[in-house]
């Protein structure tokens, strides 16, 4: 994964993740509509929720570089208005994470019309200590990216499901 832009810092993910509980949100692509206008806003809403939980980071990344996933993460920010303590943005550039993961999104021919090539579910990994404690993907047959229904992939449905793994349901 990488960070930053113009010096562009490559970043060891089980490094930069020992030792904390972190959320690690993936998302087809930088700018895409459900992902700007749904589903990332909700980890902005939820931040104190997310903190009480003991989540330390929620790391959100497409199959994009860096530059791009900077300036994403500028305008939501900034659309968000209130200050961000707890997402941080990084870019998977060459699909290697998104593939390390398991979470390459299966090419359809609707999704090559789109351009979609080699990015990644939709999805989100609650991670204690580099152990992965649980998975949620939002797709279907029908929405392979998870537009339509990306609830198992907001912040509210993952404050329950952890609330739920860690006995406070």
């Amino acid at each position: 994964m990488d960070r930053g832009f113009n010096p562009v810092t490559e970043v060891n993910m089980k490094e930069y993740t020992a030792g904390q509980s972190v959320l690690l949100v993936g998302v087809p692509a930088a700018f895409t509509s459900t992902p700007s206008n749904i589903q990332i806003p909700t980890f902005f809403e939820q931040q104190d929720a997310l903190k009480e939980l003991g989540i330390e980071n929620v790391i959100v990344y497409s199959v994009n570089d860096s530059a791009v996933v900077g300036v994403w993460n500028r305008k939501l920010v900034e659309a968000y208005g209130k200050p961000n303590s707890l997402v941080t943005f990084m870019g998977d550039p060459t699909g290697a994470f998104t593939r390390a993961c398991g979470m390459q999104l299966e090419q359809t021919p609707d999704l090559t019309e789109k351009g979609l090539y080699g990015r990644c579910k939709n999805f989100v990994l609650y991670v204690v200590d580099n152990v992965v404690h649980y998975v949620a993907i939002s797709e279907s047959a029908q929405d392979p990216t998870g537009d339509i229904n990306p609830e198992a992939t907001c912040a509210e449905a993952i404050v329950r499901q952890v609330k739920a793994i860690r006995g406070d349901a």
